[in-house]
């Protein structure tokens, strides 16, 4: 019941919710949301009130605390994928190869990495800049985040 209200109050706010932890011993909920675009604090406080709200009017008396994915976390849905796009992203996947690329595509379960590698010039001394496109389903993939870029 808790998780289906959680899942409405962010679907007020075309967001997602990601994760639910209840505690009932110390009646509290934390919520954990997501969405196509990225959250604010202002966003997150607005879900805190709503949620609050509804559940005053069915007479629970939980705290909760709302927070957003971690910007560096395995993805775990379709709404992760579509809004990283254009983003550097990490890949492993389950035959254990691991891949770093942008992430330029994404539809279904499957998903388009530009992988760019140096390589040696054919004739000469140097390197040349070689992006190559590569297309994985998401059966193929063990997981996927975004590569932090500092």
């Amino acid at each position: 019941m808790l998780e289906n209200l959680a899942e409405k109050v962010a679907g007020m706010y075309q967001l997602v919710l990601m994760e639910l932890k209840l505690s009932l011993s110390s009646e509290h909920i934390d919520m954990v949301i997501d969405g196509e675009r990225d959250i604010t604090l202002k966003v997150c406080e607005e879900v805190n009130r709503k949620m609050q709200q509804e559940l005053e009017k069915l007479n629970l008396n939980f705290s909760v605390t709302v927070s957003t994915f971690g910007a560096f976390e395995i993805f775990k849905h379709p709404v992760q994928y579509k809004k990283n796009i254009g983003r550097n992203v990490f890949l492993k996947l389950k035959n254990g190869k691991e891949i770093e690329g942008v992430l330029k595509k994404y539809s279904d379960d499957k998903m388009d990495i530009e992988v760019t590698e140096r390589k040696n010039k054919e004739k000469g001394k140097g390197k040349i800049t070689h992006k190559q496109a590569y297309e994985f389903s998401q059966s193929d993939i063990e997981f996927i985040k975004v590569k932090p870029s500092f």
